[in-house]
């Protein structure tokens, strides 16, 4: 079984849940508590303390990181979340460098909700290789990197 969260979830119930699972899929977007509670609406605290959990737990886990233009992508947040899987899951199998996309536009235009991301490009390749050597240079391997605008 595969566990896909972003760990926010009690600690209770994380580590009941958890070591079910044969692999975790675990985003981390924001590493600024302030930051991440402006743009998700709630502190980030217990997910990296559940992280920090899930890295000594010996289950494995790849780490997902989502690049959304002027909200993820810059280098400080990047170098910052990287500098905490070094310290905290340094076993993560893989780190992902996901790209944007609006793949879920239809579904908001299909509950009438306006779109926030709306008009939002995609991740330039050139900007995700400058992310992945940030995540490198901190001392992060087994970077991939996926959707993004190629040759830009």
């Amino acid at each position: 079984m595969c566990l896909d969260t972003c760990g926010h979830i009690s600690h209770e119930i994380f580590r009941e849940v958890v070591p079910r699972a044969q692999l975790v899929l675990y985003d981390l977007k924001i590493f600024n508590e302030e930051r991440h509670r402006l743009h998700t609406g709630v502190s980030n605290r217990l997910i990296l303390e559940n992280a920090c959990w899930l890295g000594r737990s010996g289950i494995p886990v790849w780490i997902r990181v989502p690049v959304i233009p002027g909200y993820t992508d810059d280098a400080g947040n990047i170098r910052d979340i990287a500098l905490f899987i070094k310290e905290n899951l340094p076993a993560a199998e893989r780190i992902d460098l996901l790209g944007y996309n609006d793949i879920c536009a239809a579904d908001y235009e299909k509950l009438q909700l306006d779109f926030p991301l709306k008009g939002t490009a995609r991740v330039k390749e050139s900007t995700m290789m400058d992310l992945r050597r940030i995540m490198e240079m901190s001392g992060v391997k087994n970077i991939t990197v996926s959707n993004y605008e190629q040759g830009v």
